[in-house]
């Protein structure tokens, strides 16, 4: 069995994640990815934002694999939880050597973010809120005993 993939983070990816677990900041998402597409160099910080999901949606490139966080809330008996959603992002102009390694480095990546829920997106149009807040309602449970 092949050994775990290891991940360098960036200082800065680091930092970028701190700031959208922090309740205090206005940061509500981040992206990052391989240093130069590289698969062995160091996850680096692409951009990071104040906006909702579609202001993310737009940094998003089709060549690219990215790997995001994003701060979303849920609603639970009147009380507004905040959640952390994760995603990887393989574009579709990804390079197939590239699309079929990147596998390799899920487990370790998604551990780095350390969210409520994980998604994979190949498609910008499969990207949106209500994704999200359906993903997010159903793994707190929200989505079927909490009435809204």
């Amino acid at each position: 069995m092949p050994a775990a993939a290891v991940v360098e983070v960036t200082p800065e990816v680091k930092e970028a994640i701190a700031e959208v677990r922090d309740d205090q900041n206005s940061i509500y998402w981040l992206l990052c990815g391989f240093e130069d597409g590289n698969l062995r160099k160091p996850l680096i910080l692409y951009d990071k934002g104040e906006g909702d999901i579609n202001s993310l949606k737009e940094k998003i490139e089709d060549d690219k694999v990215m790997y995001g966080l994003y701060r979303s809330s849920d609603k639970i008996d009147d009380i507004n939880t905040v959640k952390f959603v994760y995603f990887s992002w393989v574009g579709p102009e990804v390079k197939p050597m590239i699309r079929g390694k990147v596998s390799t480095f899920a487990g370790p990546v998604e551990k780095i973010f350390n969210a409520h829920v994980s998604l994979l997106f190949y498609n910008k149009h499969e990207i949106g809120e209500h994704v999200i807040i359906d993903k997010v309602k159903a793994s707190s449970g929200s989505k079927l005993w909490v009435k809204s």
